[in-house]
């Protein structure tokens, strides 16, 4: 099934929304939590540790579940319309938080995050890959999606040279109230990501045609674990994503710090060596 240009923007679209929200988790949380909302820096790392255990649990089973989700309610869609208020309110919550945040409330509003980010991007993942059976298509998918995410990155990469420009134009709102201040920055990508998801979820759910399928294979955690190991060229696709998932987060989580304190870098200055 060739997948038409009207059906393949909208399914590209949402990945701008859950780029835009999941760069800053990455880059900006860890410095803007100990720098601006007085959290230790160890607190910081224990509570991101341990959301990201949440995900070794969260994430198989939306895998799981949207595979048994029968077909007249949506396989893929239902979970991700769960999804898109959860996300929502979460990157509110963690990038727009009120003046005294305590342990507990980032640990909540940041594992409600990722929560609400594994509803809509599994699902969608696996959407993608039954879109069409075919080679090039998928690859066109794969590319479509790659682009959009590209441009959320980039957008929100921008951010601090457009404030910055702006500020020193006379538009004070857009300056931070402290010189390095992450802030008001982080509350325009918070509202940016929601007002994205809900243009471009609905959007998604209501053009993007669902595949049916006729017969199902179930398998039990015994032989999908036995399934993945013997798939050789999978195991070491999975090799390099942790690897270079591993390299990511060790410079994401440092960036800003590096930067900033060791480089004495300004907020514009980071900006542009993130973009390039």
């Amino acid at each position: 099934m060739s997948l038409k240009t009207r059906e393949l923007l909208p399914f590209a679209l949402i990945s701008l929304p859950l780029a835009m929200g999941g760069l800053p988790l990455g880059l900006y949380l860890t410095p803007y939590y100990t720098g601006e909302m007085g959290i230790s820096l160890a607190a910081v790392g224990v509570i991101i540790l341990l959301t990201r255990i949440t995900d070794v649990v969260t994430d198989p089973l939306i895998g799981t579940w949207s595979d048994a989700t029968p077909d007249r309610f949506g396989r893929r869609s239902l979970w991700i319309m769960i999804g898109l208020p959860i996300m929502a309110i979460a990157t509110i919550a963690v990038f727009d938080p009120p003046e005294n945040v305590s342990h507990i409330y980032l640990f909540v509003v940041v594992a409600l995050l990722y929560l609400g980010w594994t509803l809509i991007s599994i699902p969608l993942s696996a959407w993608a890959a039954e879109l069409s059976p075919d080679y090039h298509q998928r690859s066109r998918i794969t590319g479509a999606r790659s682009l959009a995410a590209s441009t959320g990155l980039l957008l929100v990469m921008s951010l601090p040279l457009i404030m910055g420009y702006l500020a020193s134009s006379g538009y004070s709102q857009f300056a931070p109230d402290h010189p390095g201040s992450l802030q008001p920055m982080l509350k325009i990508v918070a509202w940016l990501t929601v007002g994205s998801l809900f243009i471009f979820g609905p959007l998604l759910i209501f053009t993007v045609p669902q595949p049916t399928f006729a017969r199902k294979t179930k398998l039990d955690l015994k032989q999908a674990l036995v399934l993945v190991w013997h798939n050789k060229p999978f195991m070491r696709l999975m090799a390099a994503g942790v690897t270079n998932h591993i390299g990511w987060y060790c410079i994401s989580t440092l960036y800003v710090f590096f930067l900033s304190r060791f480089l004495g870098a300004t907020t514009q200055q980071w900006s542009a060596l993130l973009i390039v």
